[in-house]
């Protein structure tokens, strides 16, 4: 068993379910949902000369859509202005030129697409020597999506989980099964019988024996008659 390698591999593998515990809880991707909401405005007896505004409020988006519509029972100059925070935190001041004006009309409608930054300001002003009453709403749609993190980044958790846990399985397995030194050098050879210690000369060097040697001393025998 290799210690070392067993320890990475269950660390690895706990990281991994971490990881895949993680992607599951987070939300994926949910459908965009469009919200409407419905302000009413109305602004009964005007009196005559008379200038009201109104301040009309909203959900701030990148893109959405808004659309106002209104009646009076008399002619009206209408007005809707691009409100900014003026001098008190409770007031708003008309910012740029009208968004749209209607300079004496008993009904009006205007819609905008688009990016959408409250409050609108509603300028109302009677030329009647009556009193005047106006009556009208205020429209807002924009699209919403829940989701907190992309899909292809929730994909990509959960590969990457999957991915740690298969090399921390592996590497467990390596380390309870994989025995030391597998990888070493081999051992030399050693040979099964001591070898021979050398002779410090060639028996085949040695000198014969001369064939002096051989003769007597005494003296030769008689030759055979």
């Amino acid at each position: 068993m290799r210690t070392g390698l067993l320890a990475i591999g269950v660390a690895l593998a706990v990281v991994g379910a971490i990881l895949g515990v993680t992607g599951f809880i987070l939300p994926g991707t949910t459908p965009s949902h469009t919200y409407t909401q419905t302000r009413a405005i109305s602004a009964p007896n005007i009196v005559p000369y008379q200038d009201r505004v109104g301040v009309v409020s909203g959900v701030n988006t990148s893109s959405g859509t808004f659309s106002i519509s209104w009646s009076s029972t008399q002619t009206l100059a209408v007005s809707l202005y691009q409100g900014i925070p003026c001098s008190s935190v409770s007031h708003y001041c008309m910012s740029g030129p009208a968004l749209v004006s209607w300079s004496a009309n008993a009904s009006g409608l205007w819609t905008h697409s688009g990016a959408l930054t409250f409050p609108f300001l509603l300028s109302l002003y009677n030329t009647h020597l009556s009193n005047t009453s106006f009556a009208g709403s205020a429209l807002e749609s924009y699209a919403t999506n829940s989701n907190n993190i992309p899909g292809w980044a929730e994909l990509t958790i959960l590969a990457g989980a999957v991915l740690l846990v298969a090399l921390g399985g592996m590497a467990a397995f390596l380390g309870l099964f994989l025995r030391r030194g597998v990888y070493d050098e081999p051992a030399p050879v050693l040979p099964r019988y001591p070898a021979p210690v050398p002779r410090d000369h060639d028996p085949l060097d040695d000198p014969f024996e001369d064939d002096a040697d051989l003769e007597s001393d005494g003296p030769e025998p008689p030759a055979a008659h």
